[in-house]
């Protein structure tokens, strides 16, 4: 019966292990992925939008990709391990001058490993956020918690909660993916994949690991 599966259904055994990550994705929408590749190693929704693919780095079994999300990856954005975003959650790392809105100013955002955002969450240019960082429901978050375990709330958003780390438990999926990229295919060969994906003017290759390069922070433009 399996290797019937396997004969009828390509990738399928595959396409079981990506979704115990419920990373939400269809059998067809993955077996288009397999066939005829992508310009980007994951599935977004048509309702989601992200305005340039190759400044986004999405980690291991991230599912961020939700209806009406809205990415502006112009200044780079970097979202770590295992970070859960509900819908119409939008990072923009890019903002208008205050004087002059034909100027704008790029900064990246970077979201630590399992953070959690709830709905109709922003977070701005430049704002950088430690791993379980937990963003309420309606939250606009304009500077950073590089401490994380925390939960934060309100417009701006500020922490409104500090979360015990000895409570906390990280839990890892059995089989790892990045976006429809099994984990092992991946990192097998790292210069290949960055190539394949990132934009070299925003990230760098460091000891085998994508990383935000340091001299991306921008001047106006």
């Amino acid at each position: 019966m399996k290797s019937n599966i396997k004969k009828i259904f390509p990738f399928y055994h595959e396409f079981h292990q990506l979704n115990l990550g419920k990373l939400k994705v269809s059998y067809p929408q993955f077996l288009r992925f397999k066939i005829f590749g992508s310009k980007y190693y994951w599935y977004q929704p048509q309702s989601c939008y992200v305005s340039k693919p190759k400044r986004l780095y999405v980690g291991k079994n991230s599912l961020v990709f939700r209806e009406n999300n809205f990415f502006q990856t112009s200044g780079g954005i970097y979202i770590g391990n295992y970070v859960r975003m509900a819908t119409r959650v939008s990072l923009l790392s890019a903002n208008h001058d205050l004087y002059d809105q034909n100027i704008s100013h790029r900064k990246p955002i970077k979201i630590g490993d399992y953070c959690w955002f709830g709905m109709n969450t922003t977070v701005l240019a430049g704002v950088e956020l430690g791993p379980r960082t937990i963003i309420a429901n309606g939250a606009v978050v304009t500077k950073s918690f590089p401490e994380g375990m925390c939960v934060i709330g309100g417009v701006p958003a500020r922490v409104i909660k500090r979360l015990d780390e000895n409570l906390f438990h990280p839990w890892r999926c059995e089989q790892e993916f990045y976006g429809l990229v099994n984990a092992e295919a991946f990192e097998k060969d790292m210069d290949k994949t960055f190539q394949k994906y990132f934009d070299p003017e925003i990230f760098s290759l460091k000891e085998n690991q994508i990383v935000l390069d340091p001299k991306y922070i921008r001047d106006p433009q």
